[in-house]
């Protein structure tokens, strides 16, 4: 892994989110083939504002109350509503009740400590915190997270739970459609595709074989199935209705069914985390009892992993590993997406080449752009070169395209900021990176 330092960077803020994106926070590796194995989905990344007592997540753009109040106070569930309507924090005023989504992406399932969420949070409780969506089945019962073991339930609205409020949009609607010749149901929102087949209705198995089943499926003519994490399970629970919560794409599925997750309970290391059709609630499961299995394949690929992807393949040779990517995407959220181009252009690995104009030009777009020229744009740039303009002012000029500010766009971050241009050259006052 290729390491860097940041000074004095500004955030950029990112695009909508699904639950199904988002990583657990499980890397360690209980049966090959569970969610520390595949370590699905983005993980995220907070900051806390001391003086503001808020704590910003960089991935979903959510900012989050963290002040003395959040581990003391208990709030009726319309208490917790006012509270939140009226808080004026950090200079904002549109605080607002998370909904169960927002509050399950501050679940790190991988860590045992009490209070499962980032320690970038100051003011923490272990116990029930209330969410803003009612409980279908029961109008006078609404959503909430148990921060101790990180799994959601329900609670009476009178009942006294602990509040974080959040600001920010909410998560991206997800669209699933389904292939009856296949059996399969894809989340074109997040790339996920699931089984849909009979078995998935009425296969049962424990833990461990279900990681089994899934890692020798062949469906749909792929074999790279994989039991899914309990976000990636969760992602499918819609909880405006019950009975079944799923959507209307699927059609294998009995309301009594519940669905093995490959994410471990850290708590009981012979639990896993299910999620049930009926109304999407999870539960720990022992992993020598009987589950439904309903498997998936692919995962989210951020817009941006291609673009880090191209410079690690033609600088080093070699693919990023995924803490390569959330540290180069972290520098790219926080500066630009030009700023991954200037590193990589102005590294040794970079200067060793001895490339000629032509190998410039082509891996500068290759890289940059992940496009070949065309003929005509490399004769027209060799003539220039020929002509004495600088190997920098072609760079920068591509780096202020047009074409790469879509493309930055696309990605979710902005494509160069000011500090970058000539003549500051690699604005080492703004990024210094250290390659190995």
């Amino acid at each position: 892994m290729r390491s860097f330092i940041l000074i004095g960077l500004i955030v950029a803020p990112l695009c909508a989110w699904q639950m199904s994106e988002l990583a657990t926070g499980q890397t360690t590796v209980y049966q090959s083939g569970d969610d520390g194995t595949y370590q699905a989905g983005m993980r995220r990344s907070f900051t806390r504002d001391a003086a503001k007592e808020i704590v910003t997540d960089h991935l979903t753009s959510l900012v989050w109350q963290d002040s003395s109040v959040n581990a003391t106070s208990l709030y009726t569930l319309n208490e917790a509503n006012n509270a939140c309507n009226v808080l004026t924090l950090g200079g904002w005023s549109d605080w607002r009740l998370p909904t169960i989504e927002e509050l399950r992406s501050l679940v790190d399932k991988g860590t045992a400590s009490s209070a499962k969420m980032s320690n970038a949070f100051l003011h923490v409780s272990d116990d029930d915190h209330w969410s803003a969506t009612p409980y279908d089945l029961f109008a006078i019962q609404s959503w909430s997270i148990d921060f101790f073991t990180g799994g959601d339930g329900v609670n009476a609205q009178g009942d006294r739970l602990n509040v974080r409020c959040v600001r920010g949009s909410v998560q991206t609607p997800a669209s699933f459609s389904r292939d009856g010749t296949n059996n399969v149901v894809t989340d074109s929102t997040t790339g996920l595709i699931w089984q849909d087949d009979a078995d998935a209705k009425n296969l049962e198995h424990n833990w461990s074989a279900a990681i089994s089943y899934c890692e020798h499926l062949t469906l749909a003519g792929r074999t790279d199935w994989r039991l899914p994490s309990v976000n990636e399970l969760w992602g499918l629970s819609d909880r405006s209705k019950s009975g079944p919560a799923l959507p209307v794409a699927f059609v294998n599925y009995d309301n009594t069914n519940s669905y093995w997750s490959s994410t471990v309970n850290v708590n009981e290391l012979n639990t896993s985390w299910d999620v049930n059709v009926y109304d999407g609630n999870g539960f720990k499961k022992n992993w020598v009892e009987q589950n439904s299995v309903r498997c998936v394949r692919g995962r989210y690929v951020h817009p941006a992993e291609p673009y880090i992807e191209r410079f690690f393949q033609s600088f080093y040779g070699d693919s990023a590993d995924r803490d390569d990517f959330y540290q180069w995407y972290e520098v790219m959220k926080q500066q630009s997406a030009a700023s991954v181009a200037i590193a990589f252009f102005n590294s040794q690995e970079f200067k060793n080449m001895n490339l000629t104009d032509a190998q410039y030009l082509d891996l500068l777009y290759t890289t940059v752009m992940g496009r070949a020229l065309t003929q005509t744009e490399k004769n027209a740039f060799l003539a220039r070169l020929g002509s004495g303009v600088s190997r920098e002012t072609i760079f920068f000029e591509l780096l202020r395209s047009q074409e790469f500010s879509t493309y930055a766009s696309d990605m979710g971050v902005v494509a160069i900021t000011i500090a970058e241009l000539p003549k500051a050259s690699v604005s080492p006052s703004i990024l210094m990176y250290l390659l190995q």
